[in-house]
Formats: C-alpha cells, sequence, structure tokens
C-alpha cells in the first residue's frame, strides 16, 4: 500500500521509520521499487548495526534525485544505548 502510494504522490523526499534490514530482506527496497526514489538505509552507512534492526528496522530516506551521506554522527552518551543519528544531504 506504501508503494502504491509513493508512485501515486511521487515526492522528492520521504523519511521511514521502523523499516527492517537485514542481510535476506530489505523493506526500503520493497517501499520504494518502480517509484523512481533512491534510498538509503541507515544499517547502509553506521559502523554497527543496531541491536535488532532485523526484527525492529531502523530509520531511512529516499529522494528523488541520487543522494549520498555526508557524515554519520553517534550522538550517543557513553551509558547510553540508543541508535546513533545519521546526517543526509
Amino acid at each position: 500500500m506504501i508503494n502504491r502510494e509513493l508512485c501515486r504522490l511521487a515526492p522528492d523526499l520521504v523519511s521511514f521509520q521502523e523499516v527492517v534490514k537485514s542481510p535476506d530482506h530489505s523493506q526500503l527496497d520493497e517501499l520504494i521499487h518502480d517509484t523512481g526514489l533512491h534510498g538509503t538505509h541507515q544499517a547502509d552507512v553506521l559502523r554497527t548495526v543496531p541491536p535488532h534492526a532485523d526484527r525492529f528496522g531502523g530509520s531511512a530516506i529516499a529522494t528523488r534525485w541520487p543522494h549520498r551521506v555526508e557524515e554519520v554522527l553517534d550522538l550517543r552518551t557513553s551509558d547510553a544505548n540508543d541508535i546513533p543519528g545519521v546526517r543526509w544531504q
């Protein structure tokens, strides 16, 4: 359903949450299939994959134009167990 709406709306930029990515499955690829969008999942650019990303997913972005990751920032404090941030360009 999301893919169908993305095809219909033809957005320039889409931000996704809880997108599952594992060695065997890429939900982002399914979401943007045949939309003309270029996607990047946080698991593609982070040094370490967040815990349970294969079950709970992570953040992803898709743009009408090819994009590149400019910088990856780990904004966690030393005692935090949350997910590092990613800066997109």
